[in-house]
């Protein structure tokens, strides 16, 4: 899915406390 508002919504949550982890 490329502009799927699920994923990107997952992906972010995702990015946002991978980062907050660094």
């Amino acid at each position: 899915a490329v502009n799927d508002p699920f994923i990107d919504t997952n992906y972010a949550a995702y990015m946002l406390k991978y980062d907050t982890t660094q």
